[in-house]
C-alpha cells in the first residue's frame, strides 16, 4: 500500500541499488547518504469505546444494543426506527 502511495517499484529500487554499488566508491571513502524518506509511525488506531442500550416499549417487547466502535453510535435515530416499527 505504501510502495503503491509514493509509486515505487522494487524492479527500479533494485536496479539503483545495483547502480549504487557498482560505482566503484569504496565503503570507507563514502559519505553517509542524506535522508531520502522519512517513515511517520502514528498511534495504534482509535481507541475503541462500548456502548450499550437496553429498550423497552410499551406493549413491552426489548431490544439490547451493544455496540464497540471509536464513535459513538447514534442513539435518537436507533430510538426513533425502533419506535416506528412497534408502532
Amino acid at each position: 500500500m505504501v510502495a503503491h502511495t509514493l509509486r515505487l517499484d522494487y524492479a527500479t529500487l533494485k536496479q539503483r541499488l545495483i547502480a549504487s554499488s557498482a560505482s566503484g566508491a569504496s565503503d570507507a571513502s563514502r559519505q553517509p547518504a542524506k535522508a531520502a524518506f522519512v517513515e511517520l509511525l502514528g498511534t495504534t488506531g482509535p481507541q475503541m469505546s462500548e456502548y450499550g442500550i437496553e429498550l423497552e416499549s410499551r406493549s413491552g417487547s426489548r431490544m439490547r444494543v451493544q455496540w464497540k466502535t471509536a464513535a459513538p453510535l447514534d442513539w435518537v435515530a436507533l430510538l426513533r426506527a425502533w419506535r416506528e416499527v412497534e408502532g
